[in-house]
């Protein structure tokens, strides 16, 4: 005459599992967009739905504004190691966290343009005259010097950039360094080419050459 027991038996949430992450690029620019990849994607044991939240580090500093899936490329500077945590959660737990880092590489410079102008003995420009090109003829241009105004682009906010000057008279490589050219250097009939190399204190940029 014993009634049955009954028992209940009662099953706790599990958390997530954690997703596989890739940070992309692998080597990356300070003119990239870092992005993080989902691989593979977080399974939950329960069938529970998930909601993914990306943490961002710059040098382990959390970046609390960003929260999203990329960083954008004027945000990275070189040298710094940044981070990506991703977490996987069901409503109730957090899996562990996906976390990958890539240290951002140094952006080579490169010079946008050259502009030549025909300067007096103080280094006010000509007004009026065409910058020195092929069709110049020096006797336009009596008591003038060449000024050279060059402007280069770099991905790397922090870098100082500097030019260097190489001068080149019909064919020979000239003593000269510096950004003008004194009148009393030229003779008509000559030809010079000058290039122009643009360094961010640790790489040079491609050289840049203007004829006249």
């Amino acid at each position: 005459g014993c009634g049955e027991e009954e028992k209940t038996i009662e099953f706790s949430n599990l958390p997530p599992f954690s997703p596989i992450v890739d940070l992309q690029p692998s080597i990356p620019y300070t003119n990239d967009d870092l992005e993080a990849i989902i691989v593979a994607p977080s399974i939950d044991p329960d069938d529970d739905a998930v909601t993914l939240t990306y943490l961002w580090y710059k040098d382990d500093v959390l970046q609390e504004d960003q929260t999203g899936e990329t960083i954008a490329a004027d945000l990275p500077d070189r040298g710094e190691i940044w981070t990506v945590a991703v977490i996987s959660n069901d409503g109730f737990l957090d899996s562990a966290d996906t976390r990958r880092s890539v240290t951002i590489r140094n952006s080579l410079p490169s010079i946008d343009v050259v502009a030549l102008q025909w300067v007096d003995v103080d280094g006010t420009p000509i007004a009026e005259t065409d910058p020195p090109s092929v069709d110049s003829l020096l006797i336009d241009h009596e008591d003038q010097n060449i000024m050279v105004s060059p402007t280069a682009i770099d991905g790397d906010s922090s870098d100082e950039i500097t030019f260097t000057y190489e001068w080149e008279v019909d064919g020979v490589i000239s003593a000269l360094t510096e950004d003008i050219l004194l009148y009393e250097e030229m003779l008509r009939g000559q030809d010079w080419v000058l290039r122009v190399t643009a360094n961010d204190g640790l790489n040079d940029s491609e050289v840049y050459e203007v004829s006249f």
